[in-house]
């Protein structure tokens, strides 16, 4: 099985999916969307 790891913001996601960012927020805080943040610490 290949497991392809994609790379976007949130606002990226959310015109992907046809929703809004904050769905997105929603979705990550409820644990139903996996996500990690890039960048500094």
């Amino acid at each position: 099985m290949y497991n392809q790891q994609l790379l976007m913001h949130a606002s990226d996601a959310a015109s992907l999916l046809g929703c809004s960012s904050q769905v997105i927020y929603q979705l990550i805080q409820r644990g139903e969307l996996k996500a990690f943040k890039a960048g500094r610490a």
